[in-house]
């Protein structure tokens, strides 16, 4: 006699949405970089050292991230995108901190100039 195949019930295939905690990250790191234009408890070279590892580096890394993230998401075809496309905006967010941490590298070694 042979065995009767099981059968087994079908996982329910959830929609997906976009990863929310690495633009949570990403928007965070944009603020951090523009709260470094007016200052805080920093000095001015401390800063914009702080504003450019924050907005350059940090923020390519996030977007890197969310990139490998929306990609795993997207993977079974079971997806459901906000209104407004999250790629354009997370690549948004990361352009804008890029652009803002190399402000801050220019007014780094602008007071690194000063000081000589």
């Amino acid at each position: 006699m042979l065995p009767q195949p099981r059968s087994k019930p079908s996982p329910r295939r959830r929609t997906q949405r976009p990863p929310k905690p690495p633009l949570y990250w990403a928007s965070a790191a944009l603020l951090i970089t523009l709260l470094c234009f007016w200052g805080g408890p920093l000095s001015a070279p401390g800063r914009n050292i702080v504003g450019f590892c924050v907005g350059s580096v940090l923020g390519f890394m996030l977007l890197g991230w969310f990139s490998v993230a929306d990609n795993q998401r997207r993977l079974p075809r079971v997806y459901q995108d906000w209104s407004i496309p999250s790629r354009l905006l997370v690549r948004f967010v990361c352009l804008a901190c890029w652009v803002l941490g190399l402000a801050h590298c220019y007014f780094w070694a602008l007071d690194l100039t000063r000081m000589l």
